[in-house]
């Protein structure tokens, strides 16, 4: 369970590294939010005891991947 919810964020972060490619007027929120990303997949691939994310953190990554969702075509 814990690297599924690694490779979730590892999508997420990836996500949001895109982002200057999309849009630049966001540089302190993106790389705030990145850090805070990067900060999660740490702390759940060095505990043995997490199995799944906090409400406020499944929240906080759901808004996200919405803010960041981009359309490909």
């Amino acid at each position: 369970m814990t690297n599924e919810i690694v490779n979730k964020l590892q999508k997420l972060w990836k996500r949001i590294d895109k982002e200057p490619e999309w849009y630049d007027q966001r540089d302190s929120y993106t790389k705030a939010v990145k850090e805070w990303v990067e900060d999660l997949i740490n702390d759940v691939r060095n505990s043995k005891v997490i199995t799944k994310l906090c409400r406020e953190d499944m929240q906080h990554c759901n808004g996200l991947w919405r803010d960041y969702e981009r359309n490909t075509k």
